[in-house]
């Protein structure tokens, strides 16, 4: 599966399971192999908002940021206060996620094959 279809496929998982932290970062980690080292970033960021005690995920950012000659990131990272990502990236509301959607759940192309 390419990056692009799995990315899609990751944002209608997200659509099923909005606070699932596993798909956020699947969806950074495929921004991060097309070489969107921003969007990737963003994404975990989103997982840090619903997570932000995994390490791991501190850790990806960082790579993300550094692959992006963000370097003004790295103190926000090694403090690891998600408070300061907000000039930069979008903040998940975490008392404001939307409710699961099962509209388009049978839309994916897997299933119309």
């Amino acid at each position: 599966m390419k990056s692009e279809e799995a990315i899609a496929a990751y944002k209608q998982a997200l659509d099923l399971r909005p606070n699932y932290v596993r798909t956020l970062v699947n969806i950074g980690l495929a921004f991060n192999n097309q070489v969107e080292y921003l969007q990737g970033a963003q994404a975990f960021v989103s997982a840090l908002c619903l997570n932000p005690k995994a390490t791991h995920l501190w850790n990806y950012l960082r790579q993300s940021v550094l692959q992006a000659d963000r370097f003004d990131l790295l103190e926000a990272i090694d403090k690891r206060d998600i408070n300061m990502f907000a000039k930069h990236f979008k903040l998940i509301n975490v008392n404001q996620l939307p409710k699961p959607n099962m509209d388009n759940l049978y839309n994916n192309k897997i299933f119309l094959e």
